[in-house]
């Protein structure tokens, strides 16, 4: 789908599923610490992303190709969250509250998730596009030229 009012397309991915572990899993309540391991994935996920395209000029006043990221839509659905935790005695007391955690948690993800594609996604391909100096070496001496009128 395009919106030429922001000259973007939007980019979208259903039925994602995540997944992440974490060697290092602690939990403290008082002076009870629950230690170990974290296991966790996530599917259904939903993705859409507008990519707008704009330029960005070159030391030496050509341009070359621009992204923002106007709008992202990322739903986590709780209920497809499935978290194991591993570790000492006191694990099965944060097992207990993860169904906590989940709910408490999703936001902050989705928020953070956001924040990252808005901004780092953005920040580092423009980057990469205004290191190639306009152009960028295909094959066998074919070059791509960046540049733009």
């Amino acid at each position: 789908m395009t919106n030429t009012n922001i000259n973007a397309i939007k980019l979208s991915a259903k039925n994602l599923r995540l997944g992440f572990k974490s060697d290092d899993f602690h939990y403290k309540l008082g002076f009870v610490a629950a230690k170990g391991s974290i296991d966790a994935t996530i599917s259904n996920v939903t993705l859409d992303v507008s990519i707008s395209l704009d330029t960005q000029p070159l030391a030496d006043g050509r341009m070359v190709p621009k992204i923002t990221v106007p709008w992202v839509y990322l739903d986590i659905p709780k209920d497809k969250i499935d978290i194991k935790i591993h570790g000492n005695m006191i694990v099965s007391f944060a097992n207990a509250l993860k169904s906590f955690f989940i709910h408490t948690m999703t936001g902050s993800i989705t928020n953070m998730v956001k924040k990252k594609i808005e901004g780092e996604l953005p920040l580092n391909i423009n980057m990469a596009i205004f290191n190639t100096s306009g152009e960028a070496k295909i094959f066998n001496g074919t070059m791509l030229d960046w540049t733009s009128p």
